[in-house]
């Protein structure tokens, strides 16, 4: 046989590879896997830990981190003149920030988010 003739025997179907445009090959991991996070989106977590709001920064939602800093300090100064019981930032708006934090962190894998999206699916 020559170099450049091409072997013609019948293949055996379930010994074959699928063509890479086949539904049964299994195709390159191009999507990015929810609930995995790299470095980047882990310090955002913590800085959304640290300090409400600051994780937006990372993800490129500055004015929301402003508007929610804001709100936090706007909520200590009404609990500091007596007008907020403590529990109420605390239970609003920290764990909101932090959980549309990791919210937006998952919807940026998969689309763009807008700058002032909260709780993106």
């Amino acid at each position: 046989m020559s170099e450049h003739s091409h072997d013609t025997r019948p293949v055996h179907p379930h010994r074959a590879h699928p063509a890479p445009h086949s539904p049964l090959a299994r195709p390159e991991q191009t999507q990015p896997v929810l609930g995995s996070f790299d470095g980047h989106d882990l310090l955002a977590m913590l800085l959304a830990f640290s300090v409400p709001g600051l994780g937006y920064v990372l993800l490129g939602q500055s004015e929301k981190a402003i508007a929610t800093l804001f709100l936090i300090g706007a909520s200590f100064c009404l609990v500091l003149c007596g007008i907020f019981p403590m529990i109420i930032p605390l239970m609003l708006i920290y764990p909101l920030s932090l959980v549309d934090t990791i919210m937006t962190i998952q919807a940026k894998k998969l689309r763009p988010v807008g700058k002032w999206e909260l709780l993106p699916k």
